[in-house]
């Protein structure tokens, strides 16, 4: 009887480990960086739980987090760097980062003289420019087709965004857990039926 018991906790613990979700907490955060520095638009993305957000205007965000959550805060004129979530962070609910601006240099700049007189107002002036009528229609409905779409085996819509954020970009392959444990049971209860 040990060994059947054995048998059938070896099968169920694993579906146990493995279905256990993290908690995640909101968390409100505020970004401060030097004076005249912008912070709106800076990006929060959390990489163990692939979500992100923006901030504010004011530099303030939100994000779910968890105890060890890495934070990739990344913007254009500040430099790039990662937060870890601890404990205090949790308790508190609340997150501060301070922003380093950081100045991007060019490797290699070639200025080339072709038609360049020098004055940066007359070489502006001499771009082509296109004035486009503000009645101009890109939108899906307005455009026209020559070619009929058709549905068949090939054109099915597979990998679409729903798709990759219901799996998290990843292909589920899964049994039928309860049915498995359902047909060990019946085994061994079969078994102890036979002996008698």
């Amino acid at each position: 009887m040990l060994k059947q018991l054995l048998i059938i906790l070896f099968f169920c613990f694993p579906v146990y480990l493995l279905s256990q979700d993290i908690d995640r907490v909101k968390v409100t955060g505020k970004l401060t960086a030097p004076v005249s520095e912008d912070v709106e638009g800076v990006t929060i993305y959390n990489v163990s739980s692939q979500q992100g957000t923006v901030t504010s205007p004011e530099g303030d965000f939100e994000i779910e987090v968890a105890k060890n959550d890495h934070l990739a805060i990344t913007a254009l004129q500040f430099s790039t760097f990662t937060v870890i979530v601890d404990s205090g962070v949790i308790n508190k609910k609340r997150i501060g980062i301070y922003l380093n601006p950081v100045v991007n240099q060019l490797e290699e700049v070639i200025v080339r003289p072709y038609d360049l007189l020098g004055n940066v107002e007359a070489d502006v002036s001499r771009i082509k420019t296109i004035n486009i009528d503000s009645k101009f229609d890109l939108s899906y409905k307005a455009l026209n087709f020559e070619y009929e779409f058709s549905d068949d085996y090939l054109s099915a819509v597979r990998g679409n965004a729903a798709h990759d954020a219901f799996y998290n970009g990843q292909e589920q392959y899964g049994g039928d857990l309860i049915g498995l444990t359902t047909a060990i049971i019946k085994m061994f209860i079969s078994k102890k039926k036979r002996k008698m």
